[in-house]
């Protein structure tokens, strides 16, 4: 099932922007430091998405198999999710954003000796690596909290626009992300 909603950028930070709190959820995280999407940035966050006056967010939930690893499902679910996502991002004339680190390239940050990411025009950020609390959003904008369950996994994606989608679009991107099944 999928839920979206359009918001302004400004009623986004207003509501769930917590870099900090959220930076301390991130440096928990394993992928943390080891991929050139993730905090910390050298950018201001409040800036980067402040460029976008609108934000698109979805919510989807997918059903997950009984005994399954969530975190082999939350990556084999990405391999469909983003390439609709990144091809989305021109019809939208907008910038992704993922659930959760990027992977658009082949190479992997982690194993690089590289300062810098190797390939900055397909790198994408997340909610959250910009600092947005995603259960604060949640609440705030689909009136529901993040909960983890054994019987499904939630996806938090979006994209930031300069206006508002064609609605033409926004079915195509539906009805493709009703599709995915992982």
């Amino acid at each position: 099932m999928i839920h979206k909603r359009r918001i302004s950028t400004q009623s986004l930070l207003e509501a769930a922007y917590r870099p900090d709190e959220v930076l301390l959820y991130c440096q928990s995280c394993p992928n943390y430091e080891a991929n050139f999407s993730c905090p910390e940035h050298e950018f201001s966050t409040a800036h980067y998405l402040q460029r976008y006056p609108y934000v698109l967010l979805f919510m989807q939930t997918l059903p997950l198999t009984p005994g399954a690893d969530p975190l082999e499902t939350f990556y084999d679910c990405r391999e469909y999710i983003d390439p609709v996502l990144m091809e989305f991002e021109r019809r939208l004339h907008g910038e992704t954003l993922l659930p959760g680190c990027c992977y658009n390239c082949s190479d992997d940050c982690s194993a690089l000796d590289a300062q810098e990411c190797l390939q900055p025009s397909i790198r994408r950020y997340s909610l959250e690596s910009l600092g947005v609390d995603i259960n604060r959003m949640l609440q705030f904008f689909f009136d529901t909290p993040l909960i983890f369950q054994d019987d499904q996994m939630t996806f938090v994606y979006g994209f930031l626009l300069k206006d508002a989608p064609d609605p033409i679009r926004l079915v195509e991107l539906e009805s493709e992300l009703q599709s995915i099944e992982c």
